[in-house]
Parts: C-alpha cells; structure tokens; sequence
C-alpha cells in the first residue's frame, strides 16, 4: 500500500543553468545534521539553500519562493566532509546579504559573506571579531526582529568549552563580541545548546551540560532568556544572572541524570506571546527506551516535560564522535493563528522506517500527539532542518531533505551522492479525503463516475468506462484509436455530438460529482499527462450548483495546443450577463517553459496543487505558482443572480480529451495514450 503522505515536494534540487544534476555529499551526516542553523533560509521572496557536493565544496543556490528552478553556485571553499560536525550554516542579514560559516570543529573560523545582497557570491574569507576564533565549533547564525544576526559557537574542545555570542549591526556591516565566555564550563563540562528568536524581539536559550567527550555524560536541560538582543540574560521566573552562567548559578528546566540517553542539541520554539517549548530525548529512569521529550512553561511559570512514549526499541547512547543513532534530534515547531495553537515534532525513527515524520498536539497539557508518517522513503541517518525565517514570517515549513548514512564515531559509509530537496510541509491542514489508486480493478465507485459518449468541446473521443483503469497503485486512463458506433447518431442533426455516425478514439472522464465535493482546501494531484499531438488532459473541478459557467469552473491543469504549440494552462471560469458565455482568468504557459529546463519533463510524474480559501484560489505545478485568482473578481453575472461560484463546494474531475476544439490534431503514431495519476488529495485548514 502507497504511504499517504501530508508532504509537497517543493523541488528535488536537481537541475542547474547547464541542466546538469548536482548531488550532495552522502557517506555522512554533514549535511543533515540538526544544529546547522541554517540549511536553507528566506528573505522576502527569495529562499537560499546551501550543501556540500561529493568533492566537498561549499555549494549555494536561491530561487524565487513562487519557483521551481534554482540558480546554483559552486564557491571556491571547501569543508573536511568525512566529520560530520563541520556543517555549513547561514542566514541573510535584514539588507539581504548572505553570511555563511563551514567547515567547523575545533578549528580556525570560516565566515564569509555575499560581495552584494540577495547575491550568491561570495567575498573572501574574514574574521568577525578576531578574539577567540582559533577554536570554533557549532556555529550558528540567527536573525533577531530588528534584522541584526547573532552568531554563537563554542570555543574549545568537548568536555571544556565555553559559549561565545557575537551580534552583527546591519546597518554598520560590523562584528562585535557581547560575550566570550556567557555560559562557562569552568574548565571541567561544557555546555551544548540551542537557540530560537521569537516575534518580540527575545531571544531563548537552552542547553545541556556534559562533562566529558562521552556523550553519556549529558545531563540536565537549562533555559535562559534575554529581552536585549543578547547583553543581559534571565531565567525563565525573570531574575538576572550574572555572567557566566555556570553549572551551580543555572535555571534548570528539568533534572536529568548522566547515562539518561539525554541528547545534546537539539531544538527549542516559542508561541506567539513568548513561551518557550525545549524538544529532545532522553531515558527515565523507570524506562530503558529513550522518548522523545517536550518541556514547556505553563501558565504559572513552572516547567512542565511531557514524554511522547510512542517509541517501542531501546537502545543506548555512548561514546565520542558523530554516533549512529536509530532516530533523530526532533525539530519542534508552534503554529500559533488566530488564538489556536498546534505544536509540531519532526523527527526520523528506524521503527517507522526511518522516514521523514510527524507528531503533532494541539494541547501540551494534554500530552495526545498525532503521529504520520510524511515520506514513503527512507532517509537514513537524516535529521531535520528547516527555513526558520519562511516559518516566522509566513508558518511555512520547508523542511531540508537528503537521505544520509553515518557511520559510528566518524565513520564514513559508501553510500553515493544523493539528491538533496526542500520539501514543503502543508501544517495547519488535515487530509480530508484521497484516493491513493492502491487497489486494482475500476476506480472507486464509491467515489468517481464515469462520463459516457460524446461529451463537450466537439472533441473526437467517445468516453467510457473501460478506457480508466487502476493498477499497481497507479489509475491509468488510456486513449484509444478505435472505432465504436453512436446510438444517437441522427445524420441531420444540427448537433455534433448526433451527427457523428462513429467515434474514432475512446478515453474517459471521472468525476467525484454528488460523491466528493469540497468547499475550500489545498487539492493535490501527483500526474504524469500524455504531450502528444492531440491529447488534452485536464484536472479540473466545477460548483455543484448552477449551469455552467455560472457553476464556476477551475482548471488546475489542462495541456493542449495553441495555434499548433503546446501549452500548460491554469484557469478560472464564471459566469457573465450572456448564457454559456464565461469570463476567464486565464494563464497559459508555453510547454517549453518546462522543457528547457528538463527536456525530459514528459517522461516524469508532476505534482499540480490548488490553494482554494475565502480570498483566493492559486494554482501551482511543482510548487511554482502560475495563476492567482482574487475571489472579489468573480462575481457571476445576471444569469447567475450575481452569486460567487467559488463560495459553494465543487467537485473534481480527471479527464483525457482528444481532439476537438483545443487538443490539436492526433498523432495517431502516438496512440495509444496514456494519462498516469498517482494520487488525488485533499487538505483542509
């Protein structure tokens, strides 16, 4: 059975301006570790990502957010790939340039940044502050709300090192250090921690101690907070520290024992007012399987540490190095609208396949998660790594994706280059319906129904069942060319679909019509369409109510010919003063468009999308937006009382037309046709 996912693929990372296919470094974790802070990242409309190709150079790339082709870069920088830990981190500032750090463990500081803004080249190398740079481990970059960066690191070895904070003025383009030692190890542990910004300007902070290069030497979780962009810290009841914060003057959040499984870096979010919320795992001590753990401030100031307890496989936790870890660090997330909350884990387990996954809760106190699974693959020692920036600004989660393998202690495996992605998770809806095509036989009579005959367009196909088909978790609908007689042939009919004597080809049209209809969603279809001369596949939907168009009419996808060139469409329809005369909005794309970038763009399956809500409808092809269309605008006419035919639900329709008024001439060499659907989804908020 095919894994129903709640997952779009925003792109594989695939295809440069040469068409050429670059691949990221795989035999480790380098580039899926946790605590790269950040893999990819947003300003405004443009998302940057960054990697390490198989021959360990530092690679960037940037696309518009409302595309799908990414414009690469190969700087001349380089990282030692085979350690895991010398991760590549950016940001962009609030000027839109680009700072990037790599190549990090114990080592002297690799920074650098764009030569001008939103620019994928790179100036050469500098230092920041020049104090305490010979020693840089984890680094990170994060973005206040005044558009200033932070960059924290450790400085020193495992076991002893202390935290260094460093605050970047945009508009001066200048380092400065606030603190060199702001959590101090005091020579005999040292701390490992992580840091979110929330939409106040505040900045959290929470770590773990260990005492030793052994990570079974973790313990504790401690939190502190700073309302001044990172010169005073406090503890979550308010009271100042004094710097250093050290092992005895720390606020903890939750006691926990050394040889706990307790991991180190992992993640921490706040909701819209502030709270902070601190995601990891660790072992209790009544259990020998390690959890995965949530800590959150309740209303009265007291830490609260909730345990998912879905886990089932024990496993231990020790030793020096990048380890080989059965599951993930998690990432948590808070979507916080409109007075509703929804907190989010994302994390990688072997027991669920080791695959991209999910657990969400709407209520902490309540400790009820709901877990799903968000890819059907593998990918393998992965851990999660998100655009903090996209999320902040829009609760857009766009997750880094590449299957990775570690090895124990630093050990590379042989696993080959791998793809890297950005995937795009739809938070904040549930699937409400899908047919996943994961049976065999006729589609689902309990959803589709089939058209039959001559139907519209005086296209040439006569439609019928027997041409839609479902097998092997794919539903086929094949034209044909063959001969079948018309029952209402009338040779002096003035209508065409009468005075047809024969119909050449045959195909089919389903439709979920009084079976599945939708008021407002996200609708996806993953389809491989037909591109030969006179095939005109569509994916469309129409209003319940009302005569055409006054029923309205949205074309999430229709591929047919423009004056003999071929096209993609993306439209709208409704109604006007005159019967069966309908305003459009309109967007028709030349074929080619996708092809120049992949000429093997028809051989491929493709992920059309619809995002319908109270304002808008917007369509997409593999993420990249090709009509919007404002519902204010679409008023019907007097025919259709003035109504709006996108404010009543609609039904979905796949269809395989031939001929006729748009699809052009058949190649009958071409036939017979195939139009492949993996899967037809449903999301609503």
């Amino acid at each position: 059975m095919k894994q129903i996912t709640l997952l779009l693929i925003s792109l594989s990372f695939f295809i440069n301006s040469n068409g050429q296919i670059p691949y990221g470094w795989a035999g480790n974790s380098v580039n899926a570790v946790i605590f790269r802070n950040n893999s990819v990242v947003s300003y405004d409309t443009l998302q940057f990502i960054a990697y390490y190709d198989s021959e360990g150079a530092v690679c960037l790339g940037k696309r518009s957010l409302n595309g799908a082709q990414w414009e690469l870069k190969k700087t001349p920088y380089k990282g030692n790939i085979k350690d895991a830990h010398n991760c590549i981190s950016i940001m962009t500032d609030g000027s839109g340039y680009l700072h990037v750090a790599w190549d990090h463990h114990n080592s002297p500081l690799n920074y650098a940044k764009s030569k001008y803004p939103l620019s994928l080249e790179l100036d050469e190398k500098q230092v920041m502050t020049g104090t305490r740079e010979n020693k840089v481990t984890y680094p990170g970059f994060y973005k206040t709300a005044d558009g200033n960066l932070l960059f924290l690191y450790r400085d020193g070895g495992s076991g002893n090192g202390n935290l260094v904070l460093n605050r970047y003025n945009t508009r001066t383009k200048t380092w400065m250090q606030l603190h060199t030692n702001l959590i101090d190890g005091e020579g005999l542990r040292n701390a490992y921690w992580q840091v979110c910004t929330d939409k106040k300007g505040a900045i959290h902070l929470s770590w773990v101690w260990r005492e030793t290069p052994d990570v079974a030497s973790n313990h504790d979780m401690c939190y502190a907070r700073s309302t001044d962009g990172g010169k005073t810290w406090m503890n979550a009841k308010g009271e100042k520290y004094k710097l250093p914060i050290t092992a005895q003057t720390a606020g903890y959040a939750c006691r926990i024992p050394q040889n706990s499984e307790l991991i180190n870096q992992t993640s921490m979010t706040t909701d819209n007012a502030g709270n902070p919320c601190i995601a990891t795992y660790y072992r209790r001590a009544d259990s020998q399987i390690p959890q995965y753990h949530v800590m959150y401030l309740d209303e009265n100031k007291q830490w609260q540490d909730v345990s998912l307890d879905f886990r089932k496989t024990p496993f231990s936790l020790s030793g020096m190095g990048t380890k080989k870890i059965p599951i993930a660090r998690p990432q948590i997330l808070c979507l916080d609208k409109n007075k509703q909350k929804q907190w989010i884990l994302i994390f990688r387990d072997e027991e669920r396949g080791s695959r991209v996954s999910m657990a969400s809760c709407d209520d902490l106190s309540t400790n009820q998660w709901k877990i799903e699974d968000l890819t059907d693959y593998s990918v393998g020692e992965w851990e999660p790594t998100y655009d903090t920036e996209l999320w902040k600004d829009r609760q857009q989660l766009h997750l880094f994706v590449q299957k990775v393998q570690q090895g124990d202690g630093e050990r590379s495996s042989n696993l080959e280059a791998q793809p890297v992605s950005v995937l795009a998770v739809p938070v904040g809806y549930r699937l409400v319906w899908s047919d996943e095509f994961d049976y065999e036989g006729q589609p689902d009579p309990a959803v589709w129904n089939h058209e039959q005959g001559f139907v519209r367009n005086s296209e040439w196909q006569w439609y019928q069942a027997p041409n839609a088909s479902v097998s092997g978790g794919i539903l086929t609908i094949t034209g044909k060319k063959e001969i079948v007689p018309n029952p209402r042939y009338e040779a002096e009919s003035g209508d065409w679909r009468r005075n047809r004597q024969f119909a050449e080809y045959t195909s089919s049209c389903i439709k979920t019509v009084g079976k599945k209809e939708f008021l407002y969603g996200r609708f996806e279809i993953r389809a491989k369409i037909p591109t030969a001369s006179g095939a005109w596949p569509a994916i469309w939907t129409l209003g319940k109510s009302m005569p055409w168009p006054s029923n309205g009419e949205i074309d999430i996808m229709e591929y047919y010919r423009i004056k003999d060139v071929p096209h993609i469409l993306a439209n709208a329809a409704w109604g006007t003063d005159t019967p069966n005369n309908a305003k459009w909005d309109s967007q028709t794309v030349p074929f080619s468009h996708f092809t120049d970038k992949d000429p093997d763009w028809a051989d491929k399956f493709h992920n059309w999308r619809m995002d319908w809500d109270e304002e808008a409808i917007r369509l997409y092809l593999d993420d990249e937006l090709l009509n919007e269309t404002l519902l204010k605008d679409t008023q019907n006419g007097a025919i259709g009382n003035h109504t709006n035919p996108f404010k009543q639900p609609h039904y979905i329709l796949l269809n395989l037309a031939i001929g006729g008024q748009n699809g052009g001439t058949p190649d009958d060499a071409a036939f017979p046709l195939k139009y492949e659907i993996d899967y037809v989804r449903v999301y609503q908020k």
